[in-house]
Formats: C-alpha cells, structure tokens, sequence
C-alpha cells in the first residue's frame, strides 16, 4: 500500500471512528482523580471525605466570584448531601433535552428520568420524587453539556436516607451505559482508586433495579447518595431547653396599653444566647457551638422586651389559650398589637393588629422583640432595610442559619415561661379571672398556637416544626427554598446580570434551583429553609410532637415572596388548596400531591399525617387589598383572612377540630362541622 493510499485509508478510519463517536453518548464517569468535579456524577457518595463527611472543595462556582465561594466553604463538610439540590450529570455529547420529561411524567414508571428512595430502611422507600430537569450546553466550562435533575420545588427529600438519580437510555437513542457503571450494578470493581467503595456505594440501586426488573442494560447513567441532617442542630438545642427549667419574667410586668378589646402589658425575660460574639455579627461571631454531647453552648444571656395581650372579657377556668407571634423584620414586638397597613403614608393602626382578631375570640397572645431586631440591637437603626440586614446575613449563611435557630430557642423559652405565668387580674380590671381556683389569669398550656409574618413566618416555618407544644400554626406572608427566594426577589438590581455573574449562567436563562452555583446556595441555607422543616408540622411529626394544625393564606403580587416560594411552602407542608384559585400555577404542585381540585368551605380535617392522626390544613389564595396592591399582607388588610382565620382557633379551641369558614367580614358566626 502507497503512502497516498495509507493516507485516504487512516482518513477514513478516523472519519467512521468520529461518526460513531457523534453517534454515541455516555455519562462522563471516572474513578479516578480528575480535574473535572462533575466526572463523578453529583451528588454521589464518592464525593466524600475520608471521615464521611461530604467534599464539596471543588465544587464549580464562577472564578472570580467571592459570595459563590463562601457559600461553597459553608456547604463542605456537611454530614450528608441537601434534601432539595440538584442531581448533575456530565455527558460526551449534547444529549436531545427535547425528549427530557415533564415534572408530571417524572413520576410514571417509564419515565426515562427519575429520582428515587431506594433506602430499604426508610418508610419511604421507592418513593419518586417530583423532578424538573435542564441541559446545560454551554461550549466550555462548568456548564458543558452538564444535565441537571432538580426535586420540583417544594418536594423535599427525607433525611439521613439513599437516593438514587437515574437517567434511562430511552431518552435519548443515542445514550450507551458506561462500562464503568454497568460494571458496578453487576457488582464488579472496575478498578481505580475508588472503585471498591463504588462497588457498595452502587449496590442498594442495583438491588433496586433487580426487585423492579429494571434491566441494567436500560440504564444510562446513575449516582447514589445520602442525604444529611439539617435539622439536627435545631433538634438539639430543642432538647437542651426542654431539659432545663422554664424561665421567669425579670420584673413583674407593667401596663402598656388598653384597647376596646384587650389590654397590652410589657415585659422582658432573659434567655440563653448560644451564638459567640456580640453585635451586629455581620462580619465576626454569630457561630453556635456543640459539645461533644451535642449540647449547644450557651455563649451569654440576653434581655428580651415582650408585648402580653390579653382578652377583656371571661377567662376559662383554666386559662386563656394563647397565641405566640412572631413579627418581622425590623417591626419589633408592637406589631402584633398594631399591624393593620392603612396607606403608604399612615403604616401602622395602633390596636388594629392580629391581636384584636384573636382577643375579640377570646385568646390571648404575647410577641417578643425577635434576636437582632432594633429592640435588642440598634446598630443599624431603627426601621429599614438596613436594619434588616443583621437577621438576614445574607453574606454569612450559616450564621443566617444559627440566627433562625436563635429566634426559635427564644420562642421556645417565651412558649414555656407562659406556660406557667401568672398575672395579677389587677393589671386586667376588664378580665374576669373569678373560674380559675386562684382568680388570676393563667395560660392553657394545651391550648398554644403560633403565628408569624415574614421574618417572623420564616422563623415560625423552621421552629413549628421542631416544637411539640403548639397545635395550630398560621404562617403569615410565608415562603421556602431560599434559592428561588433570592432569585426572585423584587429588589435586585439588574437581576439577570447579577445571577449571572452568580451562576456562571447567561443573563437570557432561567437561573433557577437547576444552576449548579444556585443549588449549592441551596444547600448552604438548608439548615434554615421553612421547606426543609414543613414536613415535620403535620405529615412526619418528630417523636413526642403532635401534628399540627396550619391554615396559610397568601397574596397576589407579593413584593417579597413570589408564587413559586409560596408554591413550595404550601407544597412542603403538603396543604391543599380551598377556595378560588388565583395563582394557577399551583396546579402543577396540587396535581402532583395527589389534589385533583380546591377544597370547598367549609375545611375541616380535611389532612392526615403519616401516624394516622387528621388535622385540618389548607392553604388560601387572595387577591391584594385595592389600596396598596400588594400581596404580603394579606393577613392584615383583609377581612376575610381574619375571620377565617380567628374561627380556625376558635372551632378548635371549642370542638377539638379547626374549621376553616367560607371568606368573610370579621365578626361572623363562625362555622362548625360535625
């Protein structure tokens, strides 16, 4: 053969080896040490440190970008992987996302892309989870034909379980299963250095494939993980001041105010604060810290102002039921008295806040100033934004995190130190206190709610669901999944340029919980995410808790939290809609939950958890009150709201069973259901 000859042969070797190459496509797969973080699929068990703790250090974030780098070092380390980031796979070629599947298609069994529980220890093994997917194809970099696996937002996966993310060949005709991977489902060590901890990692999603005669053959690419504890932390300090004695007020408490339907008394307590430093704790400190016990360290004691509201009128012979609010952002403790939003110009109506609702049902209430609020820090004034910012440290999200925590351990010792107030029925001359034995007015600590706005509803969404003495919860002006909240929050400038800049991504793309530096966001705030905990208020209660009973409503046009955080609250927490839809992308997420329709008025136990026990638990949607147009305070512009939810307590106070009337103007008889 000539040299010509040799050359037109090679050439058309190497042209019919590049066809083939175009024309087959694998899962980027190494098991050995490789510059690229994704040629191991994440999240996966490989990705761990020797001591199990979960390796993140190389994780992609944009160069150049100092907050994506921070939240990168906050997320390392962990003990498991998030319960809501996203699953990524890297491919040799750009698959067809034409074919990538629905959210509602996620779930059937010929899905071709699926997330599932394969943990056989786990009550719900098998489970899929809802899941969006995205094929990223940028042409270099980070986002290089990378698939992305997302939980819808809102379904959140079970901690300290295995899951599985798998992408099935009949996606895409194309697609080969890697030698590597189908070696590990056979039980093989395809050598390397990890190949024997893959071979074990593997087996629980071969075992899967084999009970449901998945062959292996079928499969494209797959990882296997575990997921951590983000809650764990909070549970620990829930048992610390369970174990202790119930604290005191510091002085006896003092008239504040008197309105036509209740009396106002102020007061302090003080209270162990486990986060190190002082101040604002905007650049230093704010950490909290465990003992090898897991007992959080007290770090110092902190003076709390608190607003005591109690009904004029006749006390229960043992004692008023008794709501704990909690207000937000800078608004302080007289929110809870005065929250009623009249004009741009005239914000606050003294005496109009939701505890006129409640006394006018004959339940008290108590709101403390909330930790680094300006009552007890006023280094960055009084009112604002600014003021603001200490709680939402945005910049350092773990001591974001421990402040949620904080806030919950104060309602937690607010909560019992009620539970054993007594209050001279002097300070109360309108208050008949003549049925209990001491005619004095007393709290019934088997009768204590909870309800929280904003700042307050994202602490309410983390504490209710650790907290085993509240029955009833109304979130108010509420959201989760911090990812899609900071994407989608009003007051960024330039936001699809700074996300940008944040993800890596291009100023045109949707930039949501599918972008790698976004689910990483994720996971570094899980800790602190209203979605991570909603389960546990009614469907998964913890041990000892009750599961509790949640009326939600939210608004149209919400500056703050926009239909898709408020989706994944309501979704969460698993309530069904009542009533008229006025967001219909809530559908998608009703639909998936298993809710064909709106439930119609009146709601009553209309939930069930997962030990058998009903509870009534929906969510309402609302238009915006004509004068501002703005959906966050529905709960306080609103008649309805407050008539429904002011009969919600008031039915279960009296029957045992909450009710959710039929919007209407307050004062309404509220209505009950056999």
């Amino acid at each position: 053969m000539n040299n010509n000859a040799l050359k037109i042969w090679l050439s058309l070797l190497l042209s019919s080896f590049c066809l083939a190459s175009q024309n087959k496509i694998e899962m980027v797969f190494s098991l050995k040490p490789a510059d690229d973080y994704f040629a191991v699929p994440y999240p996966n068990d490989l990705h761990r440190y020797a001591d199990g703790k979960v390796d993140r250090r190389n994780f992609p974030v944009p160069s150049g970008n100092p907050l994506s780098t921070h939240y990168r070092m906050v997320a390392d380390g962990r003990d498991g992987f998030a319960l809501t980031e996203a699953v990524f796979f890297r491919f040799s070629g750009q698959i067809d996302e034409a074919r990538l599947p629905e959210v509602e298609q996620s779930l059937k069994p010929d899905s071709p892309v699926f997330l599932v529980n394969i943990d056989r220890s786990s009550p719900g093994c098998g489970e899929r989870v809802p899941v969006y997917c995205y094929f990223h194809h940028h042409r270099l970099g980070p986002l290089h034909n990378l698939l992305a696996i997302s939980p819808f937002p809102g379904f959140v996966l079970r901690e300290k379980t295995i899951y599985a993310g798998v992408v099935m060949r009949s996606l895409d005709p194309r697609l080969q299963i890697p030698d590597t991977l189908k070696q590990l489902l056979s039980g093989r060590n395809p050598g390397g250095e990890l190949g024997a901890r893959a071979v074990a990692i593997y087996q629980p999603l071969a075992r899967y494939l084999r009970e449901n005669n998945i062959p292996l053959e079928d499969v494209a690419a797959a990882t296997v993980y575990t997921t951590g504890e983000p809650t764990r932390g909070l549970r620990e300090i829930m048992q610390w001041i369970q174990a202790r004695p119930a604290k005191e007020l510091d002085s006896p408490l003092k008239p504040y105010r008197e309105h036509p339907a209740f009396y106002a008394l102020a007061g302090s307590f003080t209270a162990p604060q486990f986060q190190t430093g002082t101040g604002s704790q905007l650049f230093k400190g704010g950490k909290i810290i465990f003992d090898q016990l897991g007992n959080p360290l007290v770090q110092r004691y902190e003076k709390i102002p608190l607003k005591l509201m109690v009904p004029k009128g006749k006390m229960p012979a043992k004692g008023f039921p008794l709501v704990i609010y909690l207000h937000g952002g800078a608004n302080g403790s007289d929110e809870f008295l005065d929250h009623f939003i009249k004009s741009k110009q005239d914000q606050f109506t003294p005496g109009m806040g939701p505890a006129r609702t409640f006394a006018e049902q004959n339940i008290a209430g108590v709101s403390m100033g909330i930790v680094k609020n300006p009552e007890r820090y006023h280094g960055l004034g009084a009112k604002g934004r600014l003021a603001e910012l200490p709680f939402y440290n945005f910049f350092r999200p773990d001591v974001l995190a421990y402040n949620h925590w904080q806030a919950s351990a104060d309602a937690a010792m607010l909560l019992r130190l009620m539970k054993n107030l007594t209050i001279e029925p002097s300070l109360c001359p309108e208050t008949d206190a003549s049925a209990s034995p001491d005619k004095k007015i007393h709290f019934d600590p088997t009768l204590f709610f909870a309800m929280g706005f904003s700042m307050g509803g994202t602490i309410l969404g983390v504490w209710s669901g650790v907290e085993p003495e509240i029955i009833a919860t109304i979130p108010a002006g509420a959201s989760g999944h911090w990812g899609l909240l900071m994407r989608n929050f009003t007051q960024v400038p330039a936001k699809p340029f700074v996300f940008a800049w944040v993800t890596g991504g291009r100023p045109t793309e949707a930039m949501d919980g599918r972008w790698p530096a976004i689910s990483l966001l994720q996971a570094a705030l899980e800790p602190c995410d209203t979605i991570i905990y909603a389960p546990y208020v009614f469907r998964r209660p913890l041990p000892g808790a009750p599961p509790k009973n949640v009326y939600l409503a939210v608004g149209k046009n919400d500056y703050y939290t926009k239909a898709v955080t408020q989706n994944a609250i309501i979704t969460a927490l698993g309530l069904q809609l009542a009533g008229e839809v006025i967001e219909p992308e809530i559908l998608t997420t009703q639909k998936l939950m298993g809710f064909d329709a709106p439930l119609q008025y009146p709601v009553a136990e209309n939930a069930k958890s997962e030990n058998g026990r009903k509870v009534t638990a929906v969510a309402v949607q609302y238009l915006p009150d004509s004068w501002t147009n703005e959906g966050h305070n529905v709960d306080y512009n609103l008649t309805e709201t407050k008539h429904q939810y002011g009969c919600f307590l008031r039915t279960l106070i009296d029957t045992g069973k909450a009710v959710v009337p039929a919007p209407g103007p307050e004062g309404s008889p509220c209505e009950t259901v056999k």
